[in-house]
C-alpha cells in the first residue's frame, strides 16, 4: 500500500509542477519512482521471505518480536524513501529576495 500510494503521489507531485523543477530537470530519482516504482514490490517480498527463512532454520531463533520490528521498520523505510522522491514546489521569486 505504501509503495503504491506513494507511486501515485509521487506521480502526482509531477504532474502538478511540470516536467520542470524551475529551470532544471526533474530529480532522477523522482523520475525513477514515478515510472518503475512498483518494483520497490520486491523489497516486502523479499523481507517476507526472509522472515520465513529465518524461522525455520534452527541455527537462527528470530521470534515473532524480531518479525514485526523489522517489518515496521521496512515499512517506514519506504514511506521516508517515497516521501524524498515527492518533487517539492519550485522556489521561484520574481525578484532577489532582500533585493
Amino acid at each position: 500500500m505504501v509503495i503504491l500510494a506513494g507511486s501515485g503521489l509521487v506521480a502526482l507531485s509531477i504532474k502538478i509542477y511540470g516536467e520542470s523543477y524551475g529551470s532544471r530537470p526533474l530529480p532522477f530519482f523522482s523520475m525513477f519512482v514515478r515510472d518503475w516504482g512498483f518494483l520497490f514490490l520486491v523489497v516486502p517480498a523479499v523481507w517476507a521471505l526472509g522472515c520465513v527463512w529465518l524461522e525455520r532454520d534452527e541455527r537462527f531463533a528470530i521470534g515473532q518480536r524480531s518479525v514485526v520490528v523489522t517489518g515496521i521498520l521496512v515499512l517506514i523505510g519506504l514511506a521516508f524513501l517515497m516521501m524524498g522522491a515527492m518533487v517539492p514546489p519550485p522556489l521561484i521569486h520574481a525578484t532577489p529576495i532582500g533585493g
